[in-house]
């Protein structure tokens, strides 16, 4: 297949024109594959190369391939997401050398070594999903198995009708406050924030139980 030098996209429904060099910039990329003649592409109706992504995130993936210039920040994972697919290793590699891309890869990293972290991260799902809950606020109480039998240790504060998730964890191998750092974290991806500071502790001055308010949007 044959492809002109200035070249019309169909990307997710925006419209954008390149030079056919730029897409074919890093060779071995699978961006370049699709232009290179040996594969099938698809045109809509009016003959534009058909691409089934978002537009706005191939943007900055056609401005990095023609300038070299990176997305903002607050583009940068979904565009990593795109470099990753269309098999731009160095876009990729520029992005973790700093900026959000290297802050989440840090994170994740620090999270594999966190012991137990996906099983809180689970006890939270599961906990949502078995009471079909899809809004409104609810509480996360943390329990600490390193501590004695807290049985008798209940938090105070909570109101009654909320429901309340369990998540139990051990502070001899995850320190707590980095745990439910990182968890919040997790859990603003999928509209679930922290509603504000307060912490709900039991009466006793014991610690081996602490809660927090959230908020499913």
């Amino acid at each position: 297949m044959e492809f002109p030098e200035v070249i019309d996209l169909n990307v997710g429904g925006r419209h954008l024109t390149t030079s056919l060099s730029t897409l074919r910039k890093y060779p071995d990329s699978r961006l370049a594959a699709m232009f290179s003649g040996r594969y099938p592409i698809t045109k809509d109706k009016d003959g534009r190369f058909f691409i089934d992504v978002d537009g706005d995130v191939f943007l900055h993936i056609l401005n990095f391939l023609r300038f070299q210039t990176l997305p903002p920040p607050e583009a940068a994972l979904a565009v990593q997401n795109y470099a990753e697919y269309f098999g731009l290793r160095e876009l990729c590699n520029r992005q973790q050398e700093w900026g959000p891309v290297f802050v989440k890869s840090l994170k994740d990293k620090w999270k594999s070594k966190m012991d137990g972290y996906e099983s809180c991260l689970r006890q939270v799902r599961d906990g949502l999903l078995t009471c079909n809950f899809d809004n409104g606020y609810f509480y996360i109480q943390f329990s600490d198995l390193s501590k004695h039998m807290f049985s008798r240790c209940n938090v105070a504060g909570i109101s009654d009708g909320h429901l309340v998730i369990s998540v139990t964890f051990y502070s001899s191998k995850t320190l707590r406050s980095t745990l439910i750092r990182f968890l919040n974290d997790d859990l603003r991806r999928i509209n679930i924030f922290l509603e504000g500071e307060e912490a709900y502790r039991p009466e006793s001055s014991c610690e081996c139980r602490v809660a927090f308010r959230y908020i499913l949007r």
